[in-house]
């Protein structure tokens, strides 16, 4: 695999799935979260250091904060786990 961005990976079900992703992928996860009620970067604490991890706080319904995002990590998969993305 190559590299994925996961919105809402702050979240609690975004960041189980990161962690058990990073624990049977070769794959690096680009991390996109506006962490309000439902992020939490204590659920990511264990990643700190984990060049396949790499944390980006943005907001995914403000297109100028995301196509930065897409220009510099160019994903090949996006998963949405963002809880306020309506």
């Amino acid at each position: 695999m190559g590299k994925i961005l996961v919105t809402g990976g702050a979240g609690f079900i975004g960041s189980n799935f990161i962690h058990f992703l990073l624990s049977q992928e070769d794959v690096v996860l680009v991390n996109v979260d506006a962490l309000t009620y439902a992020g939490n970067l204590e659920n990511l604490k264990s990643l700190e250091g984990d060049p396949r991890h790499i944390f980006v706080k943005a907001d995914i319904c403000k297109p100028e904060e995301l196509a930065p995002i897409f220009e510099e990590h160019q994903p090949e998969i996006v998963i949405n786990f963002a809880a306020e993305s309506h």
